[in-house]
């Protein structure tokens, strides 16, 4: 794993949100270089996943938490 998915890891999901804003804030005002655009992209891309990660995990502990509280049928 690289570097970058490393840190990536250890931020939490409203870092990640507030950054992909950042960057979306910085493309659409043409405020990266482009020798940097690829760079930016490639971590927007790894912020992504990081964010579907967490909802994911997030909407399957609900679920189960969810699911603990019916009742057992007999």
């Amino acid at each position: 794993m690289s570097n970058v998915a490393e840190g990536e890891e250890q931020i939490r999901y409203q870092q990640a949100i507030e950054r992909l804003e950042e960057i979306v804030e910085q493309i659409e005002s043409s405020q990266i270089d482009i020798d940097d655009l690829e760079k930016v992209v490639s971590e927007a891309v790894g912020l992504i996943s990081l964010c579907r990660a967490r909802l994911t995990g997030a909407q399957t502990a609900v679920e189960q938490a969810l699911n603990s509280l019916k009742p057992e049928q007999s």
